[in-house]
């Protein structure tokens, strides 16, 4: 819930997923993949994302079947196509129809409150049919993460100021050299 950048956020979790599960299939509108698609191509120079993007339902050239079978992360509008049922990430509007093939489904929320309107519908259909929902909020992480930046700079303000009176006491003439 409360992704700002779902498409920045997505990448992030991928590259996290990939770590764990042997594949992850991304599903959403073709205007939503293709901007993914960009993006993996340029997100990190360090952790490239190799991905294979199921553009279309018909038959695929040998070396595109190559790529299939070698991709861990799929990109496609449909994920009934896919060949291995780990992980599906959904981008989409709607319920996804297939995903009870998966073992895990992880649906991204934008900050918005359509999209909050949206995600309530899409989860109530899952629960419907007898799925556990657990929820994570972006927002928390956020909050964690800018208190541990601020204890840090804390931190590192007082010792600062320990080192700055050290060195007044023990080289008085130093003192008016360092900079403040």
């Amino acid at each position: 819930l409360n992704a700002p950048d779902k498409l920045l956020y997505t990448c992030r979790l991928l590259r996290k997923a990939l770590g764990t599960t042997p594949s992850i299939v991304v599903t959403g509108q073709t205007e939503q993949l293709a901007a993914l698609n960009s993006m993996l191509w340029q997100f990190s120079a360090e952790d490239f994302i190799g991905h294979c993007w199921l553009q279309q339902p018909a038959p695929a050239s040998q070396q595109q079947q190559h790529l299939m079978q070698c991709a861990r992360v799929w990109l496609s509008s449909s994920p009934l196509p896919c060949l291995r049922p780990h992980l599906l990430v959904n981008l989409a509007e709607q319920p996804c129809a297939g995903f009870e093939q998966y073992q895990r489904l992880i649906e991204l929320v934008g900050a918005s409150q359509a999209e909050h309107d949206s995600a309530q519908s899409r989860l109530l259909y899952y629960s419907e049919r007898g799925y556990t929902i657990t929820r994570h909020g972006l927002q928390t992480a956020t909050y964690l993460h800018a208190a541990a930046r601020n204890r840090i700079l804390s931190m590192y303000l007082s010792y600062k100021k320990y080192v700055l009176k050290y060195i007044t006491r023990q080289m008085p003439h130093l003192h008016s050299t360092i900079p403040r």
